[in-house]
C-alpha cells in the first residue's frame, strides 16, 4: 500500500504469490500464473492454485480509516 500508493482494497486484490519453504504458489487464474516459467527458469518449484487468504487491512489517514476485505472470500468492509 505504502509503497504503490494503493488503497487497502487495491493491495488485496493483488495476485497473491506465496513461497512456503521453496515451492513458489501462483495464484490461479490471474496474472501471477506468469511468473511460473520465470520463477521455475531460477530454480524454484512453482505450483498454481487457489489462495483466497481472507486477509483485511486498514489505512489510518488524516480523514480516518480506510478499510479492505479480501472478496475472495467472505469478508466485507462495514463502517462511516
Amino acid at each position: 500500500m505504502i509503497d504503490w500508493n494503493m488503497s487497502p482494497k487495491d493491495a488485496i486484490d493483488m495476485p497473491h504469490l506465496v513461497n512456503r519453504f521453496g515451492t513458489f504458489d501462483l495464484e490461479a487464474g490471474t496474472n501471477a500464473e506468469n511468473l511460473a516459467p520465470v520463477l521455475e527458469g531460477m530454480g524454484f518449484e512453482t505450483s498454481i492454485r487457489d489462495l483466497n487468504s481472507g486477509i483485511h487491512a486498514i489505512m489510518i489517514t488524516e480523514d480516518g480509516l480506510i478499510g479492505g476485505a479480501d472478496s475472495r472470500r467472505e469478508g466485507i468492509v462495514v463502517g462511516e
